[in-house]
């Protein structure tokens, strides 16, 4: 692990507080003493962002072109309207900012980044008491092109949508990926939801929607985005089966040109893991469906792409601990591994570990899982009482053994937990941290 300087952003988004990173410096396999941080140099740093009622969670970080990373999640503002995105170029420095001014409840969930650079993001907006799928286009400069809230259901899928959907059906994205070789936008999450607000919630906050909607993976080609898209828009889309089974897509992934593996998780832990590939017309058809082998809370998949071969792994959130499970291409499962921050930093009786692992990312053979640690006082269990860390575990595909691992946070007392990470196009890890004062990034440069 490196260490950081803080970078504070323009006064377009008010004084940014000036706070350091400190990384954790003890022995691995040696007992965890909360003295051994030290301060950081300059190849990991952080960029304190908006403030908590501004940008509370941080729901995806992601690589844009040329090495610019954009950071979108809801908040907890004034106003109905949560959903927020910044983007930041490669310098770190925030090129522009959006944010919701809906008069209705919204959420930003998903976020992709087209060929263009336009900015795309999903997630859910407020219709007369119902929740639709949303979408926004953001132009290069983070113009607001397009908004577009989607009444999509299992029944009317790519019928005239000129009818009005059931007054229960809710639905929500949950993620989205572009597919550049089919010139595709492709989300993913749940429709025919009959629960409501209480009962379908959304990644951000840790949580899965309750049973009982049909999850969803649908494409809306670019050539439809020029203007706001509407249900006769999407190209094809694929519902699974409705059940306890499963709950929603809560993550997917576009094999470019080929398809996407989607993680199905279960309300009671575990789920499914299933391949849509597209058929002689370019619709979405299940190639395979697999039960998944751990039990647990199953939060993020990723492709692998090692040594030409295609895998795909899946991350778990244990609480407390972490797991991660590859499976072959055929989705056979190859194995399953613990990462497990009280195995790399014990704590001797004298503390207690908390840690949930909500992200995962792969660039080529390498592979990321990243959680949220909550530091807690010896024998105590509850992961409220403690304060949070970030932890990222990172190693090849091909030797999951060989594994390093960064422990770090900001002020001692403050909660400073990384929930989405990813690769930077230069290799750097990007973490979207939530944080008590709002959310931010930290980049560790490679």
């Amino acid at each position: 692990m490196r260490a950081s300087t803080l970078l504070s952003l323009p006064a377009l988004l008010g004084a940014a507080q000036a706070i350091s990173l400190v990384k954790y410096n003890g022995k691995i396999g040696e007992a965890y003493d909360d003295s051994n941080y030290v301060a950081a140099d300059k190849s990991i740093y952080a960029i304190d962002e908006e403030g908590f009622d501004t940008a509370a969670h941080p729901s995806y970080v992601i690589p844009a072109p040329n090495g610019h990373m954009l950071i979108s999640g809801d908040s907890f503002g004034d106003g109905e309207g949560r959903g927020w995105a910044n983007y930041f170029d490669d310098k770190a420095n925030l090129q522009w900012a959006w944010q919701s001014k809906s008069k209705e409840f919204d959420a930003i969930l998903g976020a992709a980044v087209g060929s263009d650079g336009t900015c795309f993001l999903g997630g859910m907006r407020s219709v007369s008491k119902r929740w639709e799928l949303l979408l926004v286009a953001l132009d290069s400069k983070g113009n607001e092109k397009w908004t577009s809230t989607l009444p999509l259901s299992s029944s009317n899928a790519l019928k005239n949508s000129t009818g009005s959907p059931q007054a229960d059906n809710w639905d929500v994205i949950y993620w989205m990926d572009v597919d550049l070789q089919k010139e595709l936008l492709v989300m993913g999450g749940v429709v025919d939801h009959p629960a409501g607000a209480d009962g379908i919630a959304w990644k951000s906050g840790g949580l899965m929607p309750d049973p009982g909607g049909k999850p969803f993976v649908a494409a809306i080609p670019f050539s439809k985005l020029n203007s706001a898209p509407t249900v006769d828009d999407i190209a094809t889309s694929y519902f699974f089966n409705k059940g306890d089974e499963v709950t929603t897509v809560v993550s997917f992934r576009v094999d470019q040109g080929k398809g996407v593996v989607a993680l199905l998780p279960s309300i009671d832990g575990g789920g499914s893991v299933a391949k849509l590939t597209y058929d002689d017309n370019s619709k979405f058809s299940k190639a395979w469906s697999t039960p998944l082998s751990v039990q647990n809370q199953a939060t993020d998949i990723a492709i692998v792409s090692d040594k030409g071969t295609t895998a795909y792994v899946v991350s778990y959130s244990l609480n407390p601990g972490g797991k991660v499970e590859a499976f072959a291409a055929d989705g056979s499962s190859l194995w399953a591994r613990d990462y497990n921050v009280k195995d790399v930093y014990p704590t001797a009786g004298k503390r207690n570990w908390c840690q949930e692992c909500w992200s995962m990312a792969t660039q080529g053979g390498e592979v990321m899982l990243s959680c949220g640690v909550s530091e807690l006082k010896a024998f105590d269990k509850n992961c409220d009482h403690g304060t949070w860390r970030s932890f990222l575990v990172t190693f090849p595909f091909s030797q999951p053994t060989n594994t390093s691992y960064h422990l770090f946070h900001g002020d001692p007392d403050e909660n400073f937990a990384v929930e989405y990470a990813s690769f930077g196009a230069d290799g750097r890890l990007l973490c979207a941290i939530d944080a008590d004062s709002g959310s931010s990034i930290v980049r560790l440069l490679r």
